[in-house]
């Protein structure tokens, strides 16, 4: 899957692939190299929406882990199945989305997302492809809307 559902969601490294959170914040820090002093960014997790916890494993290494609050470990994994998610679990991840992306900066029409995702994953099922299609359908709808519109989506 590709597009703007993939490239801010679904495939992002900030953020939790079964909650739709953002549970990663970018720092810059200082490296020095050489004489000059430069900024490095790279992401660490959100000590208010992670955890870190210790299980069991093969090695010491890998006995740590950090954990979203919905309880995965890890951005890329997910509890659930695209396919099988009632329809008031779609409406959390919908939201959970739409606060991500306004985190992110991503401006999007609300109301048409919204609306686009549940007519979409009324007839289809498929989480990923109606977020897909309603954010393709967000973004579209606040680029024919104009910067002045207060329905719109933008942190």
């Amino acid at each position: 899957m590709d597009g703007p559902y993939a490239q801010h969601l679904l495939d992002a490294s900030d953020v939790c692939s079964n909650c739709l959170r953002k549970n990663r914040v970018e720092r810059i820090d200082p490296v020095r190299g050489g004489l000059v002093t430069e900024l490095d960014s790279h992401l660490s997790r959100d000590e208010t929406r992670t955890s870190v916890g210790y299980g069991p494993a093969d090695c010491v290494s890998e006995q740590k882990g950090v954990f979203c609050e919905c309880g995965v470990e890890g951005a890329f994994e997910r509890l659930w199945d695209p396919t099988a998610v009632a329809e008031d679990e779609f409406k959390t991840l919908v939201k959970a989305a739409l606060a991500t992306l306004a985190e992110k900066d991503v401006t999007v029409r609300r109301k048409e997302t919204v609306m686009y995702a549940l007519s979409h994953y009324r007839d289809h099922g498929n989480v990923d492809r109606a977020l897909a299609s309603a954010l393709d359908a967000g973004i579209v709808a606040a680029a024919a809307a104009g910067n002045d519109d207060r329905d719109q989506v933008r942190a």
